[in-house]
């Protein structure tokens, strides 16, 4: 009797424990992972919660993305809460932070400048805006997360603060598990001035400027990344990016090639060391290297980088000497130029062998390059010759191949009909026409009291801006540069700009645009701030069935000395229907704001929307917030603009 008590007793204290056990263990939490995070400034961000004012264009965010694991799914947590966590390393001012995130429920985004001091305690980012998500709803419709946190105060650099990815118990709201978590120190200021420009330059170790054709330079908003480039430059060597001068300014890089955060004005020089010695390499035969021996066929020549070079033909039937491009350098039968470095020069000549039934042919580009060129004996030859591709020229469709100064047709039976015992030489050269899809765009003139008149037309491709230069405009009408009182408009009436330098426009296929520059007296010039849509245009391909459509709208403005630019950018509607176009303003239901990172008191910018329905429709305004001199405050907009893209495209 004793033993089956202490049986029983045995086995009820292994439930007990085995109860115990599963009671007190970890919890099968389904995992996280953060893999990517950092500075960031690649996103446009709107305060979407309604909390204060609008966030800045340029954010930095940490983490970046959230990834959530597939296996296993939410589990018995599909009913917990989700949120965003943030907390800090000591208390952050009202107004000093901001929040962003963006959850794969319909694509939502939530982002505003947090409206209270932190305290001790944490923030959590969707119960702040109000927003309720489960675990299970966002794992079933998104795998991927972003999550942010901008800094908008000096006195929050130095500073860090954790974000982590949390799990809360409905049913007890102090049961919470942490998936994922990262730390981050706040280094920059998410809104600084800008844009700042880099100018970059190039020069050798004894100070001559123009060694190579650098990229990266330009104008970037505050924080973003440049990428600058020094390319590979025959004879020389790179030495490196100094501030300033060559050798007292500041070694910035060895490297050709870097990455560098753009947070003030920066001129920068590209250093390079004559390497010696380079080879000049000819292909051809009777000529000479300066004044040597008559070479009798290809020949590499040793010579100083930074010497002077000759290259002179001896021979019959000169044409031209060309790079290793194929662009002529010479039509000279003597050549001398500046040895920078390993060259090629080739000749080409109108007779590479002795034939009387026979032409030689040249095809060559609206640039000089030669693309090909042989002796013809037949159509079969000729034919062989053909670029693989025709070339290109700005603004302009390849329609033809002609003979050099004729309308006439370059077929491989036309090359071959001027076969002769005469040997020619034939130049094939490419005839363009009008683009298929482009724009036109006339120049009016407007003084005193007479109608505005018509100084010049010009045809610019699909989405090519068009700028209309004052300094160019005014010889062509007599009227002298400077000073000039100058109104731009597109209706002949209303003011767009007041700038005296130039007019940028960009037109959709087919458009017809007429930029009228009226010139007033002094005495009646009184610029004001002024918004225009200048441009509408559309692009897009149909792939699997599928459109991938793309509408641009282009808006330019302009303000006078003595009024500070706040914000600008486009206020568009979002529900594809028609919109009353007064009732498109900042803030309206169904309406999102693309804001600029303009500063300046003039500037053109371009937006694009994405979408795959053609037949959506898009409504624009374009918008400028600016102080006035008296210290007003003022939002001036844009008449409205709308359009779909089957629409922009086949008007």
């Amino acid at each position: 009797m004793k033993s089956r008590i202490l049986i029983s007793l045995l086995v009820f204290t292994v439930l007990l424990l085995v109860m115990a056990l599963n009671v007190f263990a970890e919890p099968d939490l389904p995992q996280a992972s953060v893999y990517d995070y950092g500075a960031k400034f690649d996103r446009d961000v709107y305060d979407t919660g309604d909390l204060s004012e609008p966030v800045p264009r340029r954010v930095d965010f940490i983490p970046e993305t959230w990834q959530l694991m597939p296996e296993g799914g939410p589990g018995d947590y599909k009913d917990w809460y989700f949120d965003f966590r943030v907390t800090f390393s000591e208390p952050f001012e009202a107004g000093s932070f901001g929040l962003y995130c963006e959850i794969g429920l319909g694509g939502r985004e939530i982002a505003f400048v947090y409206p209270e001091d932190t305290g001790d305690g944490p923030v959590y980012l969707l119960r702040t805006a109000g927003i309720s998500v489960t675990y299970g709803d966002l794992f079933e419709t998104a795998q991927l997360s972003n999550f942010g946190v901008f800094n908008l105060s000096e006195e929050n650099c130095g500073r860090s603060v954790t974000a982590e990815f949390v799990i809360t118990n409905p049913e007890d709201s102090t049961e919470s598990y942490v998936l994922a978590g990262v730390e981050y120190t706040f280094e920059y200021i998410s809104i600084l001035d800008g844009p700042w420009t880099v100018t970059l330059t190039s020069a050798d170790t004894d100070g001559n400027e123009g060694i190579a054709t650098l990229t990266g330079g330009g104008t970037y908003p505050h924080g973003e990344w440049a990428v600058l480039t020094a390319p590979e430059t025959d004879g020389y060597d790179f030495v490196g990016w100094y501030s300033g001068s060559y050798p007292s300014g500041e070694l910035i890089s060895p490297l050709p090639s870097f990455e560098l955060r753009v947070d003030s004005d920066l001129d920068l020089l590209a250093v390079y060391d004559s390497s010696g010695w380079g080879v000049l390499h000819v292909t051809g035969s009777s000529y000479t290297v300066n004044g040597g021996d008559e070479q009798s066929g290809d020949g590499d020549f040793n010579l100083v980088t930074g010497s002077r070079a000759t290259v002179r033909y001896t021979g019959e039937d000169f044409l031209y000497w060309v790079n290793s491009s194929g662009n002529i350098v010479s039509t000279n039968r003597k050549y001398t130029f500046t040895f920078v470095g390993d060259t090629t020069l080739r000749l080409i000549t109108s007779r590479n062998e002795e034939t009387e039934d026979s032409v030689y042919v040249i095809f060559r580009n609206a640039y000089d390059q030669v693309l090909s060129a042989g002796r013809v004996t037949d159509p079969a030859d000729a034919e062989a010759l053909f670029p693989k591709y025709n070339p290109g020229k700005m603004g302009l469709d390849f329609y033809r191949w002609v003979f050099e100064g004729t309308e006439d047709e370059a077929t491989a039976e036309s090359i071959a009909g001027k076969i002769g015992p005469d040997a020619a030489v034939v130049t094939v050269v490419p005839a363009y026409r009008d683009l298929p899809y482009s724009y036109t765009v006339t120049v009016m003139a407007k003084t005193g009291d007479e109608d505005p008149r018509e100084v010049f037309r010009y045809l610019a491709g699909t989405s090519e801006p068009y700028t209309v230069f004052l300094s160019e405009l005014c010889p062509m009408i007599g009227l002298p540069y400077d000073p000039l009182y100058v109104c731009w408009t597109l209706d002949g009436e209303t003011p767009v700009s007041y700038d005296t330098e130039q007019f940028t426009v960009i037109g959709s296929e087919g458009q017809e645009i007429t930029v009228t520059a009226v010139f007033l007296p002094e005495e009646e010039y009184d610029p004001r701030p002024a918004v225009a849509v200048t441009g509408l245009t559309a692009s897009g391909t149909f792939h699997e069935n599928v459109y991938r459509c793309r509408l641009s709208v282009t808006l330019s403005f302009y303000l006078p000395e003595g009024y500070a630019l706040h914000r600008s950018g486009f206020v568009r509607s979002t529900s594809g229907e028609e919109f009353d176009g007064e009732n498109l303003v900042i803030g309206a239901e169904g309406t999102k704001v693309h804001e600029t990172s303009f500063t300046g008191r003039s500037g053109i910018y371009t937006m694009n929307l994405n979408t795959s329905d053609p037949d959506k429709l898009f409504c624009f305004r374009a918008f400028i917030t600016y102080t006035d001199p008296d210290g007003n405050l003022v939002t001036l907009y844009s008449p409205m603009v709308s359009g779909s893209f089957f629409s922009v495209l086949f008007p």
